[in-house]
């Protein structure tokens, strides 16, 4: 499993509004503009991932069960899309494991409180399997 300290966004995250978009995953949709990388270290070394740009994001899913604790917007829309194109396109070495911590890490480094990233954690694990296999 990797591990993922020191995590780090170091691009604008660039999002333009699909009006009337909604098909692909039941809510809002929006269309990722531009590249957009996250950067950790893992085990001392260097690690990143981009996401690539023309990547269709809801943003944060929240499923309705864990809303009370977990907000839609802010600081954490980066780790989620990072998430999404996660498990859009699967690369190569990635579990779904992987890709759920680096959410919870991407968010805690983006500020989201602990309580809340906790709470994004749990609904993927408990929630995402059916999005990872399609």
């Amino acid at each position: 499993m990797r591990e993922f300290q020191n995590v780090r966004f170091p691009d604008p995250l660039v999002l333009k509004y699909l009006a009337g978009a909604g098909a692909r995953h039941g809510v809002v949709d929006w269309h990722l503009e531009r590249d957009f990388r996250v950067l950790w270290t893992d085990r001392g070394k260097d690690r990143h991932y981009t996401a690539r740009a023309g990547l269709i994001t809801d943003r944060s899913s929240i499923p309705g069960w864990a809303q009370s604790i977990v907000q839609k917007d802010g600081p954490k829309v980066r780790a989620s899309v990072i998430h999404d194109d996660l498990y859009e396109n699967k690369p190569e070495g990635w579990t779904r494991k992987d890709a759920d911590w680096l959410l919870y890490y991407g968010c805690r480094a983006s500020g989201t409180p602990w309580l809340e990233a906790n709470g994004m954690y749990y609904a993927v694990r408990i929630g995402g399997q059916r999005a990872w296999d399609t």
